[in-house]
Protein backbone atom coordinates (compact mmCIF):
# COMPACT_ATOMS: atom_id res chain seq x y z
CA UNK A 1 0.00 0.00 0.00
CA UNK A 2 1.04 3.20 -1.04
CA UNK A 3 2.64 5.45 1.94
CA UNK A 4 1.90 9.48 2.32
CA UNK A 5 0.05 11.94 0.63
CA UNK A 6 0.97 13.46 -1.42
CA UNK A 7 2.56 9.79 -2.72
CA UNK A 8 5.56 11.40 -4.25
CA UNK A 9 8.54 12.65 -1.87
CA UNK A 10 10.21 14.41 -4.77
CA UNK A 11 11.50 17.98 -3.88
CA UNK A 12 10.40 18.53 -7.54
CA UNK A 13 8.08 16.52 -9.36
CA UNK A 14 8.65 17.56 -12.48
CA UNK A 15 12.26 15.29 -12.13
CA UNK A 16 13.27 11.56 -12.27
CA UNK A 17 14.21 11.16 -8.97
CA UNK A 18 16.70 7.42 -8.29
CA UNK A 19 17.81 5.52 -5.89
CA UNK A 20 16.12 5.72 -2.93
CA UNK A 21 16.89 3.88 0.20
CA UNK A 22 14.87 3.16 3.40
CA UNK A 23 15.63 2.41 7.22
CA UNK A 24 13.62 2.74 10.37
CA UNK A 25 14.71 5.36 13.51
CA UNK A 26 13.72 6.50 16.52
CA UNK A 27 11.43 5.24 19.31
CA UNK A 28 11.58 1.63 19.11
CA UNK A 29 12.55 1.78 15.40
CA UNK A 30 9.45 3.51 14.25
CA UNK A 31 10.08 6.71 11.96
CA UNK A 32 10.60 5.53 8.35
CA UNK A 33 13.31 7.73 6.74
CA UNK A 34 13.85 7.95 3.21
CA UNK A 35 17.01 9.06 1.17
CA UNK A 36 17.44 9.12 -2.59
CA UNK A 37 18.64 11.26 -5.40
CA UNK A 38 17.29 14.19 -7.63
CA UNK A 39 18.09 16.68 -9.94
CA UNK A 40 17.56 20.40 -8.91
CA UNK A 41 16.61 23.21 -11.37
CA UNK A 42 17.29 25.30 -8.70
CA UNK A 43 20.49 24.74 -7.94
CA UNK A 44 21.63 23.09 -11.52
CA UNK A 45 23.03 19.35 -10.19
CA UNK A 46 21.88 16.37 -8.65
CA UNK A 47 21.15 16.51 -4.87
CA UNK A 48 20.68 14.33 -1.57
CA UNK A 49 17.12 14.61 0.21
CA UNK A 50 15.79 12.73 3.08
CA UNK A 51 12.67 12.90 4.51
CA UNK A 52 10.66 11.16 7.49
CA UNK A 53 6.80 9.52 7.67
CA UNK A 54 4.97 11.43 9.98
CA UNK A 55 1.86 9.08 10.87
CA UNK A 56 -1.76 11.12 11.10
CA UNK A 57 -4.21 9.76 12.68
CA UNK A 58 -7.31 7.40 10.39
CA UNK A 59 -8.70 8.30 7.86
CA UNK A 60 -5.77 10.20 6.87
CA UNK A 61 -4.97 9.28 3.33
CA UNK A 62 -1.98 7.50 2.95
CA UNK A 63 -1.48 6.97 6.56
CA UNK A 64 0.50 10.22 6.95
CA UNK A 65 2.66 12.36 5.33
CA UNK A 66 6.54 12.64 3.68
CA UNK A 67 8.90 15.75 5.33
CA UNK A 68 11.28 16.97 4.00
CA UNK A 69 14.58 17.68 6.29
CA UNK A 70 17.83 19.23 6.57
CA UNK A 71 19.01 22.53 6.25
CA UNK A 72 17.44 24.93 3.84
CA UNK A 73 20.13 25.95 1.55
CA UNK A 74 19.57 30.19 0.43
CA UNK A 75 15.71 29.66 1.20
CA UNK A 76 15.40 27.22 -1.32
CA UNK A 77 15.51 23.31 -1.26
CA UNK A 78 16.92 21.29 2.02
CA UNK A 79 19.92 19.24 0.14
CA UNK A 80 22.04 17.13 1.94
CA UNK A 81 24.86 17.76 -0.48
CA UNK A 82 27.93 18.90 1.41
CA UNK A 83 28.30 21.81 -1.64
CA UNK A 84 25.43 22.11 -3.71
CA UNK A 85 26.95 23.31 -6.98
CA UNK A 86 28.25 19.78 -7.26
CA UNK A 87 26.33 16.60 -8.67
CA UNK A 88 25.86 13.87 -5.41
CA UNK A 89 24.18 10.08 -6.32
CA UNK A 90 23.75 6.69 -4.78
CA UNK A 91 22.89 7.41 -1.25
CA UNK A 92 22.71 4.55 1.07
CA UNK A 93 20.50 5.25 4.17
CA UNK A 94 20.76 3.55 7.99
CA UNK A 95 19.28 4.36 11.38
CA UNK A 96 22.08 4.10 14.44
CA UNK A 97 23.07 5.43 16.65
CA UNK A 98 26.87 5.58 18.58
CA UNK A 99 26.01 6.11 21.89
CA UNK A 100 23.86 2.88 23.42
CA UNK A 101 20.22 2.98 24.10
CA UNK A 102 19.99 6.14 22.81
CA UNK A 103 17.21 6.21 19.69
CA UNK A 104 18.65 5.69 16.30
CA UNK A 105 19.08 8.43 13.57
CA UNK A 106 19.31 8.43 9.84
CA UNK A 107 23.13 8.48 8.65
CA UNK A 108 23.49 8.28 5.23
CA UNK A 109 26.44 8.27 2.76
CA UNK A 110 26.61 8.92 -0.99
CA UNK A 111 29.13 10.18 -3.84
CA UNK A 112 29.57 13.57 -4.53
CA UNK A 113 31.80 15.40 -7.20
CA UNK A 114 34.90 17.08 -5.01
CA UNK A 115 38.67 17.85 -5.61
CA UNK A 116 39.49 20.85 -7.10
CA UNK A 117 38.50 24.65 -6.23
CA UNK A 118 35.69 26.40 -9.03
CA UNK A 119 33.88 25.23 -11.35
CA UNK A 120 34.16 21.45 -11.06
CA UNK A 121 34.46 19.66 -14.64
CA UNK A 122 33.57 15.62 -14.06
CA UNK A 123 35.62 14.59 -16.75
CA UNK A 124 38.38 16.14 -15.92
CA UNK A 125 41.51 14.51 -14.02
CA UNK A 126 40.87 16.49 -10.41
CA UNK A 127 37.27 16.63 -9.87
CA UNK A 128 36.10 13.21 -9.00
CA UNK A 129 33.18 11.22 -7.07
CA UNK A 130 34.11 11.24 -3.32
CA UNK A 131 32.29 9.54 -0.50
CA UNK A 132 30.61 11.51 2.22
CA UNK A 133 28.88 10.67 5.63
CA UNK A 134 26.18 12.61 7.10
CA UNK A 135 23.92 11.99 9.94
CA UNK A 136 21.19 13.86 11.66
CA UNK A 137 20.83 16.13 13.99
CA UNK A 138 17.68 17.59 16.05
CA UNK A 139 17.05 21.23 15.45
CA UNK A 140 15.96 23.61 17.92
CA UNK A 141 13.18 26.37 16.50
CA UNK A 142 14.88 25.23 13.41
CA UNK A 143 18.49 26.35 14.46
CA UNK A 144 21.11 23.73 13.67
CA UNK A 145 23.78 22.93 17.11
CA UNK A 146 26.51 25.37 17.31
CA UNK A 147 29.72 24.45 14.37
CA UNK A 148 27.16 21.82 11.94
CA UNK A 149 28.79 21.53 8.53
CA UNK A 150 28.12 22.04 5.76
CA UNK A 151 26.44 25.45 7.43
CA UNK A 152 23.88 25.69 4.91
CA UNK A 153 21.16 27.08 7.15
CA UNK A 154 18.20 26.66 9.31
CA UNK A 155 16.13 23.10 9.21
CA UNK A 156 12.99 22.74 7.50
CA UNK A 157 11.58 20.42 9.65
CA UNK A 158 13.09 18.82 13.55
CA UNK A 159 16.47 18.12 11.76
CA UNK A 160 19.20 19.14 10.23
CA UNK A 161 22.19 16.67 8.58
CA UNK A 162 26.03 17.12 9.67
CA UNK A 163 28.95 15.66 7.77
CA UNK A 164 31.39 13.22 9.38
CA UNK A 165 34.91 12.64 9.14
CA UNK A 166 38.47 15.11 8.92
CA UNK A 167 38.30 17.93 6.64
CA UNK A 168 40.94 16.67 3.83
CA UNK A 169 39.86 17.22 0.42
CA UNK A 170 39.75 20.61 -1.62
CA UNK A 171 36.28 22.14 -1.97
CA UNK A 172 34.63 24.72 -4.32
CA UNK A 173 35.78 27.70 -2.45
CA UNK A 174 40.04 28.73 -2.03
CA UNK A 175 40.65 27.49 1.24
CA UNK A 176 38.01 24.81 1.66
CA UNK A 177 38.42 21.23 2.98
CA UNK A 178 35.84 18.31 2.84
CA UNK A 179 35.74 15.18 4.87
CA UNK A 180 35.80 12.86 1.74
CA UNK A 181 36.22 9.42 2.95
CA UNK A 182 38.27 8.24 -0.51
CA UNK A 183 41.69 6.59 -0.17
CA UNK A 184 42.69 8.47 -2.90
CA UNK A 185 40.88 11.61 -3.63
CA UNK A 186 42.26 11.81 -7.44
CA UNK A 187 40.16 8.65 -8.33
CA UNK A 188 36.47 7.56 -8.42
CA UNK A 189 34.75 6.62 -4.99
CA UNK A 190 31.94 4.45 -5.91
CA UNK A 191 28.40 3.45 -4.27
CA UNK A 192 29.23 3.44 -0.76
CA UNK A 193 27.18 1.17 1.58
CA UNK A 194 26.37 1.85 5.85
CA UNK A 195 26.38 -0.30 8.57
CA UNK A 196 26.04 0.33 12.88
CA UNK A 197 28.19 -3.20 14.14
CA UNK A 198 30.02 -3.68 17.60
CA UNK A 199 28.69 -3.65 21.15
CA UNK A 200 25.13 -2.42 21.33
CA UNK A 201 25.52 -1.80 16.85
CA UNK A 202 27.35 1.54 18.31
CA UNK A 203 29.78 1.28 15.50
CA UNK A 204 29.52 3.00 12.00
CA UNK A 205 31.44 0.64 9.28
CA UNK A 206 31.52 2.56 5.52
CA UNK A 207 32.40 0.41 2.61
CA UNK A 208 32.75 1.54 -0.79
CA UNK A 209 34.93 1.54 -3.81
CA UNK A 210 37.97 3.47 -5.79
CA UNK A 211 38.68 3.13 -9.87
CA UNK A 212 39.91 5.46 -12.63
CA UNK A 213 36.50 5.44 -14.35
CA UNK A 214 36.55 2.82 -17.76
CA UNK A 215 37.71 5.73 -19.65
CA UNK A 216 40.71 6.34 -17.49
CA UNK A 217 39.16 9.80 -16.57
CA UNK A 218 40.28 9.85 -13.01
CA UNK A 219 43.32 8.12 -13.16
CA UNK A 220 45.32 8.23 -9.74
CA UNK A 221 47.52 11.55 -9.52
CA UNK A 222 50.07 10.21 -6.63
CA UNK A 223 50.66 6.91 -8.64
CA UNK A 224 48.51 4.64 -7.16
CA UNK A 225 46.46 2.09 -8.50
CA UNK A 226 44.17 2.42 -11.38
CA UNK A 227 42.70 -0.87 -10.87
CA UNK A 228 39.46 -1.06 -8.78
CA UNK A 229 40.29 -0.95 -4.97
CA UNK A 230 37.37 -2.04 -1.85
CA UNK A 231 37.51 -0.29 1.10
CA UNK A 232 35.99 -0.39 4.58
CA UNK A 233 36.21 2.65 7.14
CA UNK A 234 34.95 2.66 10.62
CA UNK A 235 33.67 5.82 12.55
CA UNK A 236 36.19 6.65 15.69
CA UNK A 237 35.07 9.64 18.23
CA UNK A 238 37.16 12.41 17.50
CA UNK A 239 36.55 16.25 18.91
CA UNK A 240 38.91 17.65 15.94
CA UNK A 241 36.56 15.99 13.69
CA UNK A 242 32.68 16.95 11.86
CA UNK A 243 30.17 15.47 13.72
CA UNK A 244 32.59 14.19 16.71
CA UNK A 245 34.65 11.47 14.60
CA UNK A 246 37.41 10.55 12.08
CA UNK A 247 37.58 7.51 9.73
CA UNK A 248 40.03 4.79 9.96
CA UNK A 249 40.33 2.32 6.95
CA UNK A 250 40.57 -1.81 7.85
CA UNK A 251 41.54 -3.97 5.58
CA UNK A 252 42.88 -7.67 4.53
CA UNK A 253 46.66 -6.49 5.05
CA UNK A 254 46.02 -4.32 8.02
CA UNK A 255 46.97 -6.88 11.07
CA UNK A 256 48.54 -4.79 14.08
CA UNK A 257 47.68 -1.66 13.07
CA UNK A 258 46.74 0.67 16.21
CA UNK A 259 44.29 3.33 16.39
CA UNK A 260 46.26 5.84 15.39
CA UNK A 261 47.09 3.88 11.98
CA UNK A 262 45.21 4.60 8.92
CA UNK A 263 43.10 7.51 9.30
CA UNK A 264 41.67 9.48 6.71
CA UNK A 265 43.42 12.54 6.89
CA UNK A 266 46.47 14.73 5.43
CA UNK A 267 49.08 12.65 6.77
CA UNK A 268 51.77 10.21 4.40
CA UNK A 269 53.74 11.16 1.71
CA UNK A 270 50.49 11.98 -0.67
CA UNK A 271 49.11 14.30 1.76
CA UNK A 272 46.49 12.28 2.10
CA UNK A 273 46.59 9.58 4.97
CA UNK A 274 48.56 7.05 5.62
CA UNK A 275 46.76 4.23 3.27
CA UNK A 276 47.45 6.63 0.30
CA UNK A 277 51.63 6.87 0.45
CA UNK A 278 52.28 3.59 -1.43
CA UNK A 279 50.78 1.46 -3.22
CA UNK A 280 51.74 -1.49 -0.75
CA UNK A 281 50.06 0.61 1.74
CA UNK A 282 46.63 1.07 -0.68
CA UNK A 283 47.04 -2.67 -1.04
CA UNK A 284 47.04 -3.73 2.70
CA UNK A 285 44.31 -1.26 3.55
CA UNK A 286 41.94 -2.72 0.76
CA UNK A 287 39.66 -5.83 0.86
CA UNK A 288 40.45 -7.04 -2.80
CA UNK A 289 41.62 -10.76 -2.62
CA UNK A 290 44.14 -10.39 -5.11
CA UNK A 291 46.79 -8.13 -6.33
CA UNK A 292 45.97 -5.21 -8.37
CA UNK A 293 49.74 -4.77 -9.80
CA UNK A 294 48.77 -4.60 -13.44
CA UNK A 295 45.45 -4.44 -13.37
CA UNK A 296 43.86 -2.13 -15.56
CA UNK A 297 40.93 0.20 -14.59
CA UNK A 298 37.08 -1.76 -14.82
CA UNK A 299 39.36 -4.73 -13.44
CA UNK A 300 39.47 -5.97 -9.63
CA UNK A 301 37.35 -5.44 -6.41
CA UNK A 302 33.95 -3.80 -7.00
CA UNK A 303 30.14 -3.19 -5.40
CA UNK A 304 30.88 -3.88 -2.17
CA UNK A 305 27.84 -4.03 0.51
CA UNK A 306 28.09 -4.33 4.17
CA UNK A 307 26.00 -6.09 7.22
CA UNK A 308 26.23 -6.43 10.94
CA UNK A 309 25.73 -10.27 12.51
CA UNK A 310 27.19 -12.48 14.56
CA UNK A 311 27.24 -16.47 14.02
CA UNK A 312 27.05 -16.51 17.74
CA UNK A 313 24.15 -15.78 19.78
CA UNK A 314 24.23 -12.57 22.09
CA UNK A 315 27.99 -11.68 21.12
CA UNK A 316 28.33 -8.63 19.74
CA UNK A 317 28.10 -7.99 15.82
CA UNK A 318 30.76 -7.08 13.37
CA UNK A 319 30.91 -5.95 9.85
CA UNK A 320 30.45 -8.68 7.07
CA UNK A 321 31.31 -7.67 3.62
CA UNK A 322 30.50 -8.92 0.63
CA UNK A 323 32.04 -7.73 -3.01
CA UNK A 324 32.61 -9.24 -6.73
CA UNK A 325 36.55 -8.93 -8.34
CA UNK A 326 38.26 -9.69 -11.20
CA UNK A 327 41.71 -10.84 -10.86
CA UNK A 328 42.89 -10.16 -14.97
CA UNK A 329 41.88 -8.12 -16.85
CA UNK A 330 39.04 -8.51 -18.91
CA UNK A 331 38.75 -11.63 -16.52
CA UNK A 332 35.48 -13.04 -14.83
CA UNK A 333 34.22 -11.48 -11.52
CA UNK A 334 33.29 -14.16 -8.63
CA UNK A 335 31.90 -12.67 -5.71
CA UNK A 336 34.34 -12.77 -2.13
CA UNK A 337 33.34 -12.56 1.63
CA UNK A 338 34.63 -11.15 4.29
CA UNK A 339 34.45 -10.38 7.91
CA UNK A 340 36.54 -8.50 10.63
CA UNK A 341 38.75 -10.42 12.65
CA UNK A 342 38.33 -10.99 16.33
CA UNK A 343 41.09 -8.74 16.93
CA UNK A 344 39.36 -5.74 15.41
CA UNK A 345 42.36 -4.49 13.30
CA UNK A 346 41.99 -6.34 9.91
CA UNK A 347 39.59 -8.78 7.56
CA UNK A 348 40.04 -12.37 7.18
CA UNK A 349 38.41 -13.84 3.98
CA UNK A 350 35.97 -16.46 4.19
CA UNK A 351 35.35 -19.76 2.58
CA UNK A 352 38.98 -20.47 3.06
CA UNK A 353 39.65 -17.43 0.66
CA UNK A 354 38.01 -18.68 -2.50
CA UNK A 355 34.95 -17.03 -3.95
CA UNK A 356 31.48 -18.10 -3.04
CA UNK A 357 30.37 -18.11 -6.38
CA UNK A 358 30.84 -20.97 -9.38
CA UNK A 359 34.52 -21.22 -11.02
CA UNK A 360 34.18 -20.35 -14.53
CA UNK A 361 30.61 -18.10 -14.37
CA UNK A 362 30.95 -14.07 -14.49
CA UNK A 363 29.01 -13.45 -10.53
CA UNK A 364 28.66 -9.68 -9.47
CA UNK A 365 26.22 -7.65 -7.46
CA UNK A 366 26.28 -9.39 -4.28
CA UNK A 367 24.06 -8.75 -1.07
CA UNK A 368 24.31 -9.86 2.84
CA UNK A 369 22.33 -10.00 5.21
CA UNK A 370 21.62 -11.89 8.59
CA UNK A 371 18.53 -13.73 9.58
CA UNK A 372 19.15 -14.39 13.64
CA UNK A 373 22.65 -15.69 13.51
CA UNK A 374 23.10 -16.85 9.46
CA UNK A 375 24.51 -14.81 7.06
CA UNK A 376 23.38 -14.81 3.35
CA UNK A 377 24.32 -13.77 0.68
CA UNK A 378 22.52 -13.06 -2.97
CA UNK A 379 24.29 -12.98 -6.63
CA UNK A 380 23.97 -12.50 -10.17
CA UNK A 381 25.79 -15.33 -12.42
CA UNK A 382 25.49 -15.30 -16.15
CA UNK A 383 26.12 -18.70 -18.19
CA UNK A 384 25.57 -18.67 -22.25
CA UNK A 385 24.21 -15.11 -22.43
CA UNK A 386 21.04 -16.10 -19.45
CA UNK A 387 21.34 -15.06 -15.95
CA UNK A 388 20.22 -16.22 -13.05
CA UNK A 389 20.44 -15.41 -9.39
CA UNK A 390 21.80 -17.26 -6.51
CA UNK A 391 21.75 -17.33 -2.56
CA UNK A 392 23.37 -19.56 -0.13
CA UNK A 393 24.40 -19.28 3.24
CA UNK A 394 27.14 -19.86 5.98
CA UNK A 395 26.46 -22.59 8.57
CA UNK A 396 28.65 -24.96 11.22
CA UNK A 397 31.71 -23.88 13.20
CA UNK A 398 31.09 -19.96 13.55
CA UNK A 399 35.19 -19.40 13.10
CA UNK A 400 35.14 -21.25 10.15
CA UNK A 401 31.83 -21.30 8.74
CA UNK A 402 31.17 -23.37 5.54
CA UNK A 403 29.27 -21.48 3.36
CA UNK A 404 25.89 -23.76 1.17
CA UNK A 405 24.23 -23.20 -1.95
CA UNK A 406 19.99 -22.81 -1.36
CA UNK A 407 17.63 -23.84 -4.03
CA UNK A 408 19.88 -23.62 -6.97
CA UNK A 409 19.81 -20.76 -10.13
CA UNK A 410 16.46 -18.44 -10.14
CA UNK A 411 15.94 -17.72 -13.31
CA UNK A 412 16.16 -13.33 -13.76
CA UNK A 413 15.70 -10.66 -15.48
CA UNK A 414 17.64 -8.00 -15.42
CA UNK A 415 18.69 -4.85 -16.57
CA UNK A 416 22.15 -4.89 -18.48
CA UNK A 417 24.74 -1.45 -18.43
CA UNK A 418 25.24 -1.20 -21.80
CA UNK A 419 28.74 -0.05 -21.04
CA UNK A 420 30.19 -2.98 -19.65
CA UNK A 421 27.86 -5.75 -20.62
CA UNK A 422 27.15 -7.09 -16.93
CA UNK A 423 24.20 -7.08 -14.88
CA UNK A 424 23.83 -3.52 -13.60
CA UNK A 425 21.52 -3.97 -10.05
CA UNK A 426 21.60 -6.06 -6.85
CA UNK A 427 19.62 -8.98 -6.52
CA UNK A 428 18.53 -7.32 -2.90
CA UNK A 429 18.12 -10.17 0.46
CA UNK A 430 16.30 -8.66 3.31
CA UNK A 431 15.17 -10.10 6.52
CA UNK A 432 12.27 -9.23 9.59
CA UNK A 433 15.47 -10.23 11.66
CA UNK A 434 17.73 -6.92 11.64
Amino acid sequence: QTQGFPESLNVDTTQVAQAPSIDFTGPGRTVPWVGWAEPSAVFGHDQIFASRFLPQPAPAQGGGQWIHEGQQVSGTAPSLNINTNRDAAAPSLIGGTTNAGANPAPWLTWQEFDGQPGACTTTGPLCAPQIFVSHAVPATAGACPVGTKPNHGSSVGNFCFEQVGLDRVQGPAVGQLDPSLNVDPSRSGIEGDIAFTGPNDTVPWTVWYENSDSNGGHLSSHGLFNADMVFAARAIADATGDGGFHWQVVGLGTAGKTAANDILNTSGANGIGECGQSTASEQACSLDAASATGLNAGTGGENPTVTAGTMVAGKATTPWIAWDESSANGGLHSVFVARLDAAGDHFNLLNNGQPISHSGLDSVRPDIVFSHNTPYVSWHETQNGATSTFVGHFEGNPANPAFKIDTGAIPTTVPVASDDAVTDVRQPVASTCP
